[in-house]
């Protein structure tokens, strides 16, 4: 797995999101949208959920052997969830999942104390009764809104508002550029995701780099 960096905006490391890949043997590193549905298809996603979550917990104990005092998110299904315990990682879901199967995801998400981040924010089909019913901690802005800094933030700066009404944490996904970060800060977004300050990695450059 790779992991996906996660900043406040004056370049402190926060968190980190676990990133599926398959190093396939001709084809290279392939993400998961190369694989996922055949292995949908063949009813094994338990098993890489599975081993999603047990990789990152060994991870995770790694990494705070070495001095990091944070987290790991990892992207596993809610509505089929694994019986597994998942200790002190985070979840992130999708607005799919959450309206495809709202009942079941809503009793799972209520029965663990992990923290719950809604993945993609904007871009599905929830609507605001689903951040109420839903034990949301935080929003991960859609990419798309950031890339639209700072022609078009109408959609973003609602989103902004929406959260904080609600009470809900943000982080801002996709940032890429110095005006893209000057601005969230600006709008005191200071979470962010994007390879302005660095791209995924392993966990040997995580270590080697930030804790070391």
């Amino acid at each position: 797995m790779l992991y996906k960096f996660i900043f406040i905006c004056y370049y402190e490391l926060v968190g980190l999101e676990a990133l599926l890949r398959w190093n396939h043997s001709t084809k290279g590193l392939l993400t998961p949208d190369k694989f996922l549905d055949n292995i949908y298809m063949h009813g094994f996603m338990k098993d890489i959920d599975k081993f999603v979550i047990n990789r990152a917990k060994k991870d995770l104990q790694i990494l705070r052997n070495n001095g990091y005092n944070h987290s790991i998110s990892i992207n596993v299904s809610v509505s089929n969830p694994v019986d597994c315990n998942l200790e002190d990682l985070e979840i992130e879901i999708t607005e799919i999942e959450m309206v495809v199967d709202r009942e079941i995801v809503s009793k799972y998400l209520k029965s663990i104390p992990n923290k719950i981040l809604l993945d993609d924010f904007g871009t599905g089909f929830s609507s605001l009764q689903y951040l109420q019913d839903f034990k949301i901690d935080t929003l991960k802005i859609d990419r798309a809104f950031i890339s639209s800094i700072p022609r078009n933030t109408v959609v973003l700066e609602t989103i902004i508002m929406l959260a904080r009404m609600l009470n809900i944490d943000l982080i801002a996904e996709g940032v890429e550029t110095k005006e893209q970060l000057d601005w969230c800060k600006a709008h005191n977004v200071y979470v962010i995701q994007g390879f302005y300050y660095d791209k995924p990695e392993s966990l040997n450059y995580v270590i080697n780099k930030y804790l070391s």
